[in-house]
């Protein structure tokens, strides 16, 4: 167990929790069953989490990927057709999606102009979740070979502030949840669309087309390898920590500009 700063305790039952905000961490990794890789944001001076390797992968077509801050850092994208996705070496590959998929992670924007388009032509027949919004809608679209094979819309993104995300798929039925709530209605995959095998890796990512422009920020995503269950999504939104396996300084600061109270908390010393 890491050196955990005040005002953390350590309860008996192995959980972190935090006096003034009831905050709960929970290091027994309840939601481990199927997590296979996190991303918590942090490419600053402590770098990824050490368990999890990493590459980037992207058409940067004009664009630029900055990478920055030591809680919390950017993946922005500016300019125009810019694709930037990200993978990890222990990621699922498609044909290891049996039990289904879940995609959850936090979303950031700055601003907009024109409307992103979301094609995933970084790899042939690759299979991604991609976020993505345009100046009001909010999206998650499953992308297989370039053939969308569910949309859904998620209402308003509000500039500068963080939204939350989890899309889950039991292969016959996607969800999509935003804020702790759903939204969308539930999805059902039907003829002509089912998802098919294949080695390439599932990842994320997010592109803009034409003369757009769009500035993004995506942090705390995490890719397991079933579905999730109504409860645990909500559960992702309300404690994204846990189950997290990482040490104090990994998990970033949310600020009380950025979240709601009750999730925020300082974690350093």
């Amino acid at each position: 167990m890491p050196h955990i700063p005040t005002p953390w305790e350590l309860h008996p039952d192995n959980n972190l929790i935090c006096p003034t905000t009831r905050l709960v961490v929970d290091w027994n990794n309840s939601f481990s069953d199927g997590l296979v890789a996190w991303y918590p944001g942090n490419e600053g001076d402590n770098g990824y989490l050490r368990e999890i390797a990493y590459q980037n992968h992207g058409l940067m077509q004009g664009g630029t990927l900055t990478r920055s801050g030591v809680r919390g850092g950017q993946r922005m994208i500016f300019n125009t057709g810019s694709l930037v996705s990200i993978e990890a070496d222990n990621a699922p590959q498609l044909d290891e999606l049996t039990n289904g998929f879940t995609c959850a992670g936090w979303m950031w924007r700055s601003g907009t102009s024109g409307f992103p388009s979301l094609v995933d032509k970084d790899r042939a027949n690759a299979f991604s979740v991609l976020p993505s919004y345009n100046a009001t809608d909010a999206r998650l679209i499953l992308d297989q070979g370039g053939r969308k094979d569910h949309a859904f819309i998620g209402g308003t993104l509000v500039a500068n502030r963080l939204e939350f995300f989890c899309f889950t798929s039991d292969l016959d039925t996607a969800r999509l949840y935003k804020n702790g709530a759903q939204v969308g209605g539930d999805s059902t995959i039907g003829a002509g669309n089912t998802i098919g095998t294949s080695t390439q890796k599932l990842r994320i990512g997010c592109e803009v087309l034409g003369a757009n422009t769009a500035n993004i920020w995506v942090a705390n995503i995490r890719l397991y390898k079933r579905a999730l269950s109504a409860e645990e999504a909500i559960e992702l939104y309300y404690n994204p920590w846990v189950g997290a396996r990482a040490e104090a300084d990994d998990l970033f600061y949310f600020s009380s500009a950025v979240a709601p109270a009750r999730r925020r908390f300082m974690i350093s010393a």
